[in-house]
């Protein structure tokens, strides 16, 4: 109950408030950054083991796959080090 004759104990509890529901939304936003980042990657793991089976099965399939990959420019050595591995990168 507001005892101030002009309202500022009802401002205070509604800025609190506020202040209450932006940190709310904020954590909400970082939830859902979080739970998209995760589909992404269930994504491209998906995607890159489809990719893979379909290389061992038509070398025509991972020839195109290689002349993508090559020429994309990939510079991460790691990265390019296991594309050699397996026969993506030239």
């Amino acid at each position: 109950m507001d005892v101030h004759p002009n309202g500022s104990g009802r401002l205070a509890h509604l800025l609190d408030r506020q202040k209450q529901l932006d940190a709310l939304v904020a954590t909400e936003k970082i939830r859902l950054s979080k739970k998209r980042t995760r589909a992404n990657a269930r994504f491209f793991v998906a995607l890159g083991q489809e990719v893979s089976k379909a290389a061992e099965q038509s070398p025509q399939f991972q020839l195109m796959v290689r002349q993508t990959l090559d020429g994309l420019g990939i510079s991460d050595p790691a990265t390019r080090r296991v594309l050699t591995e397996r026969g993506f990168l030239s």
